[in-house]
């Protein structure tokens, strides 16, 4: 869908997308850790179309917990080493890949999505792709 207005800012380690449709901007900051394998992102929606909007923000990633040659050759297999658990004492949702051998590196991914504001739902976990997907084909816009 065309966007009413797009801008993306690009500096050395962020990157800054700004959006508006129909009255609803979102302003999505992402920066990059000079010092750690590291990105934290920064969502910010504003509704200024006068109107009550209900909005759901869905947050997804393919991750890949192997070295790129590896993950090239055999996408699949690399992926059925992952592993993936929700801490809800956390808040968290971690990743690791389970070692194929003793000398391989401990490998952890976190992802926290923490909301200023009202939430009127409850948060929803999917961590299998597949059921992830299927679910997504059934998204729909309303706008009154």
């Amino acid at each position: 869908m065309e966007s009413d207005t797009y801008e993306a800012t690009f500096t050395e380690d962020s990157a800054e997308l700004v959006r508006t449709d129909s009255g609803i901007t979102t302003t999505l900051k992402i920066v990059v850790s000079p010092e750690d394998d590291a990105e934290v992102r920064h969502l910010s929606i504003t509704n200024t179309s006068g109107r009550l909007q209900d909005i759901e923000v869905t947050s997804y990633c393919e991750l890949v917990l192997a070295l790129p040659a590896a993950d090239a050759s055999h996408p699949a297999f690399s992926k059925l080493f992952v592993q993936t658990e929700y801490v809800a004492r956390l808040g968290a949702l971690l990743a690791t890949r389970r070692k194929r051998s003793p000398g391989d590196p401990d490998i952890w991914v976190a992802h926290q999505a923490v909301v200023e504001g009202e939430e009127l739902g409850a948060l929803e976990i999917e961590t299998d792709r597949a059921r992830f997907l299927a679910a997504g084909m059934k998204c729909e816009r309303r706008l009154p």
